[in-house]
């Protein structure tokens, strides 16, 4: 059985063919997320006539998916047009094979839980950092989707409630402080070259950016914190190129372990294997196991 996999992000579209557990034929394309649904719809569409002979698709999307429906239920604006979009009618209707439809952080920590570091471990929390903050929720070996198919949201937990405000439903919230976004912005403030997160950690063995990714992961270690003390989970997988840096992962895992109740200490902070593939792998399986 061959599967198309897409994960359909802010910034770039990856692509594969799923086949016996690997991903192969991997291609990456721009999203041009600013020229609206349509058009992504339509790279989408375009990425998928490149492959040939596969027996079904599966598709990992930014935003909150009605997994029933196969459509976007809830997007913000960074591709204008995205919330409401029937990714699986279109898809279905365009080339007559069965279509699946996950958020794309459900479908990295499927992947994770299947082929990656999750292997074995029944209940973990997944977390993405990014532009913004996703997550996902495994437990007993499943995953927690919610009512509203949005079970997972954790950048908006409120961390600092003397931020908040009626203007903006995500002030104080955790993504406004441990987002990569967040860290950039305050980044910024020190030297207007530090335009990513790679630009920083070049320069963490500078004093003020030493600092500044030291706040950052305190931020970062908050959220964590009250996430543990919820969900009581073995494992948190932290996922978004900057997780690659193997010190801000270490440092978040001390700083975490200092700051919850003693029977949660043997808690394991680590970060993906399957990096940016998580997604494409996660939705093999999901888009596969509909159909075996």
């Amino acid at each position: 059985m061959s599967i198309i996999v897409v994960d359909i992000g802010g910034t770039e579209i990856k692509s594969g063919m799923f086949t016996n557990g690997n991903v192969t034929q991997i291609k990456n394309h721009l999203t041009n997320a600013k020229d609206g649904a349509k058009e992504v719809l339509t790279t989408v569409q375009t990425i998928i006539e490149s492959y040939k002979g596969a027996d079904a698709i599966g598709i990992c999307t930014t935003g909150q998916v009605d997994v029933d429906k196969g459509r976007v239920s809830f997007a913000g604006p960074n591709i204008p047009g995205y919330q409401g979009l029937e990714i699986k009618k279109n898809l279905v209707e365009r080339f007559g094979i069965p279509v699946t439809v996950e958020n794309d952080v459900n479908a990295a920590a499927i992947g994770e839980g299947q082929f990656g570091a999750g292997v074995g471990v029944n209940d973990f929390l997944c977390l993405t950092y990014g532009t913004g903050i996703g997550g996902a929720i495994i437990l007993n070996g499943q995953l927690l989707r919610g009512t509203h198919y949005a079970a997972g949201e954790f950048g908006g937990i409120l961390v600092h409630p003397e931020a908040r405000n009626k203007r903006d439903i995500f002030s104080g919230c955790y993504e406004r402080y441990a987002s990569v976004s967040a860290l950039i912005a305050e980044a910024k403030k020190i030297d207007e070259a530090l335009q990513s997160g790679r630009d920083i950690c070049k320069r963490m063995n500078e004093e003020a950016v030493e600092k500044l990714i030291n706040a950052w992961i305190q931020e970062i270690s908050i959220g964590l914190i009250t996430l543990i003390h919820l969900f009581d989970p073995k494992q948190i997988i932290l996922g978004g190129g900057i997780m690659e840096q193997d010190f801000i992962v270490r440092e978040v895992e001390k700083s975490v372990k200092n700051g919850v109740m003693e029977c949660y200490k043997d808690i394991k902070i680590c970060k993906t294997r399957l990096g940016n593939l998580a997604g494409l792998y996660g939705m093999g399986y999901l888009t596969g196991s509909k159909l075996w």
